[in-house]
């Protein structure tokens, strides 16, 4: 006996196959939205020119008015120092120098031969008095300019050396400079030391600056027919000369 079934799918699968395609459709993924940043321009920064500070030159060291002062202390009085100088007002006798022409003179005999100097800055550097011979080429004398505490564009120094203070002669010329360790030159004269002079000897002459003796006239009692016969001479035969009071000084 022939059976013969019905090509109709039955119910059940239908139904499964329905299931069956509805899990497996595709998912179609959620669009992210995407968010535009927009970028506002930042403020623009002002940039200010750094400062650059212009060197000002320093101007070359120099004396106030181009002048020096110069001034003795008599001589056997103490020389009394302090931290800002050497003070006139101490003692109760100075020789001030003073420039005639193109000499600076300065009395001796003395203690003590004292510099004074202002400059138009700060000393910050070395500077010397030095003294040489006429048309000399190198100082034979030298001192330091010392910086005065209370007041640091002014020094001072003093000079002691025998042949300033108490040269054998009744007058010397010397060249005094003012100058830096490189040598240059800040101020220069000649330098006269000078000694007030006593009353000649019976020829007219000047006793030995040191000794002060008189020229012997050798027994030659016509001494009195010399052209420079000083009838006031202190003594008319050789001797030491007595200085006045006034000479002294």
């Amino acid at each position: 006996m022939l059976v013969f079934s019905s090509c109709q799918p039955s119910a059940s699968i239908i139904t499964e196959i329905e299931n069956t395609m509805t899990a497996t459709q595709e998912i179609t993924p959620t669009n992210t939205p995407s968010f535009t940043t927009t970028l506002h321009p930042s403020p623009t920064a002002t940039l200010e020119q750094a400062f650059t500070p212009t060197n000002t030159p320093v101007p070359d060291l120099s004396l106030v008015d181009d002048n020096l002062w110069m001034w003795s202390i008599p001589k056997d009085v103490f020389v009394l120092i302090s931290e800002s100088g050497i003070s006139k007002d101490v003692y109760s006798t100075t020789y001030d120098g003073f420039i005639d022409e193109t000499e600076m003179n300065v009395r001796v005999p003395a203690s003590a031969v004292v510099v004074e100097v202002e400059f138009n800055q700060p000393l910050n550097e070395e500077v010397f008095f030095n003294i040489y011979d006429l048309n000399g080429s190198k100082p034979w004398y030298s001192e330091k300019i010392i910086q005065n505490s209370e007041n640091p564009s002014q020094g001072y120094t003093y000079l002691d050396h025998n042949f300033v203070i108490d040269p054998p002669f009744w007058e010397i010329t010397y060249v005094g400079k003012l100058e830096n360790i490189d040598g240059t030159v800040l101020w220069e004269n000649n330098l006269r030391l000078y000694k007030a002079l006593p009353n000649t000897c019976w020829d007219g002459s000047f006793p030995d600056p040191v000794t002060l003796f008189c020229p012997n006239y050798d027994g030659d009692w016509n001494y009195r027919d010399f052209p420079n016969f000083n009838p006031n001479a202190d003594i008319f035969t050789s001797g030491q000369v007595e200085l006045g009071e006034e000479y002294k000084d």
